[in-house]
């Protein structure tokens, strides 16, 4: 999403300050990232309230995102898989635009808050510009205008 020649222009990735604000509805922020070419990766290093950082494998990634109860996702499958994987995530915050094009069925008994960006990189428009990745890092998130919302609760490991 953010090297080479064929970016996802659907995968428009939140702001940083979609994830600060949402790390703050927990007690325990951890964050697991690929690498540093997402410009909010770093800024998000630099937060006091991030406490837990990359492990040095998948597997350690994997089982630090299986014990959060809260899991705050950008757009891509490896945070949806945890959430599929995981019995003790309570909590999800999704970019709206990511769930009403791709996913649909029920959610099991989490509170699923999709999350709107207004005046942000619209939807199929990525192409991983510097202004874009400037106004990652400086646009300012509202969060009232989360959708806080319980889907029907039926667990797929049921």
């Amino acid at each position: 999403m953010f090297g080479g020649n064929n970016i996802p222009n659907e995968y428009v990735q939140p702001p940083l300050d979609y994830y600060i604000r949402a790390a703050g509805t927990g007690n325990v922020a951890g964050m697991v990232y690929e690498d540093r070419s997402n410009p909010c990766v770093d800024k998000l290093l630099n937060n006091t309230s991030i406490v837990s950082r990359k492990t040095s494998s998948l597997e350690g990634d994997i089982s630090q995102l299986l014990s959060a109860e809260i899991l705050v996702c950008g757009f891509g499958t490896f945070a949806l898989a945890i959430y599929l994987l995981s019995t003790r995530i309570r909590e999800l915050y999704l970019p709206a635009d990511y769930v009403n094009k791709y996913l649909t069925g029920d959610w099991g008994d989490v509170k699923v808050h999709l999350c709107t960006f207004p005046d942000y990189i619209p939807f199929g428009g990525w192409k991983n510009t510097p202004p874009q990745r400037r106004l990652m890092t400086e646009y300012v998130w509202k969060p009232q205008l989360i959708t806080n919302q319980t889907l029907p609760v039926t667990p797929w490991y049921s």
